[in-house]
């Protein structure tokens, strides 16, 4: 694995809320990403958007995104939750659109993926993406004082309609599986994919297999995968009386012989093209649509 740059520890934020009941902060449930969108017309001003997955923001009710700083400290934005854009019955994903909450200084610090270096279904064609390529993310430690680290893997298999997957919202999708380990507070970090020159075997396995490609750009990029979702699960038995009685003492209504599921080291992700698809659905375009017009969305009233 190489050396990451610093700045890598940005790429993730926390997601957290309100009580509505108590009015006490609750929280961090887990990971997001940040990631920005050129205007249409003008490429030096962005439209900015917060994902994560649905099972982290919706039934917690999220409403407070908190980034880190470069100087160590955190930033929060405060969202309104009915602004999260998510399809029930699609991948685990929720997205919204943070760029007319960002403060001037917020864009010193803020690790922001660029739109068009998300992974989507034409890339992971051309340049061929498959089992080995070389992955890592970065999300919340949640016991670690709610600071950002980083887990390391590598592809395991790609999105198969045919095969769908479990995701952290309960539903099968088509999905990327990454051998790398989890733990709770990881959900929505940002998944990453690179390859480098060093690092690519493809023309190796074969003696007879193609020569590598003329441009070498082929062979070296950093890229959204994805957003991790879940742990593929495993089942395992309870295989002793004495395993039983220790879990009966606790609390737990295990007998032997009887099956829980517990996480694996396969992860699985939400592809990145599925949030490109989740970003260009009616709802943000129209916003794009009126920002870039000088329209105010929120008194729906065109400035002098």
């Amino acid at each position: 694995m190489p050396r990451l740059d610093p700045a890598a520890q940005r790429l993730a934020f926390f997601v957290s809320g309100i009580d509505p009941k108590s009015g006490r902060r609750r929280g961090p449930f887990g990971s997001g990403v940040f990631i920005w969108r050129d205007w249409e017309k003008t490429p030096q001003r962005q439209h900015v958007y917060a994902v994560t997955n649905y099972h982290v923001a919706i039934p917690n009710n999220a409403t407070i995104i908190n980034s880190i700083r470069g100087n160590g400290g955190h930033s929060e934005i405060e969202i309104n939750f009915d602004d999260w854009q998510y399809d029930v019955a699609g991948d685990d994903l929720a997205i919204v659109d943070i760029t007319d909450l960002l403060k001037p200084d917020d864009w010193v610090d803020l690790v922001v993926s660029p739109y068009n270096k998300l992974v989507s279904r034409q890339f992971a064609s051309e340049y061929e993406l498959g089992m080995g390529e070389d992955v890592f993310m970065v999300g919340l430690l949640a016991s670690h004082g709610g600071e950002p680290v980083g887990r390391f893997g590598n592809l395991a298999a790609l999105p198969d309609e045919k095969a769908p997957v479990m995701q952290g919202h309960e539903r099968a999708r088509p999905s990327f599986l990454i051998d790398m380990r989890s733990r709770g507070g990881f959900s929505g970090s940002p998944v990453m994919v690179y390859r480098t020159q060093a690092g690519d075997l493809s023309h190796m396995i074969y003696q007879k297999s193609r020569p590598l490609p003329r441009h070498t750009d082929m062979n070296k990029f950093l890229r959204l995968l994805g957003i991790h979702s879940a742990q593929f699960p495993e089942e395992a038995k309870v295989s002793s009386a004495e395993a039983a009685e220790a879990a009966e003492a606790s609390g737990d209504p295990l007998r032997e012989g009887g099956k829980i599921h517990i996480p694996s080291g396969m992860t699985v992700v939400v592809p990145a093209w599925r949030i490109a698809d989740l970003m260009n659905n009616s709802y943000f375009e129209k916003i794009r649509i009126a920002r870039e017009a000088g329209i105010d969305m929120h008194s729906s009233k065109t400035p002098a």
